[in-house]
């Protein structure tokens, strides 16, 4: 689901909303993520890591966050909107 604020059921094309937990992370994916790309970016500017490092970083922090993210999906609630 790209939007929260714009969800159907697959089934019954019913309009769905996600739950406060969802929306508000979903507000919070933006700021989080630019924090998340900035480590490498400022570790490698003060010279306190190379280039191999930050591939090191994500290639241990991106599946640990799909898996994060894959075990979090079956707690989204969907409610209907009418």
């Amino acid at each position: 689901m790209w939007n929260p604020w714009r969800v159907k059921c697959p089934h019954c094309h019913a309009k769905l909303k996600m739950s406060g937990f969802v929306k508000i992370f979903s507000m919070l994916a933006i700021p989080l993520g630019l924090m998340y790309g900035s480590v490498p970016i400022y570790m490698e500017e003060t010279k306190q890591w190379a280039a191999q490092d930050s591939f090191i970083y994500f290639a241990i922090t991106v599946p640990a966050l799909m898996a994060l993210s894959y075990a979090l999906w079956p707690r989204t609630k969907l409610l209907n909107r009418a």
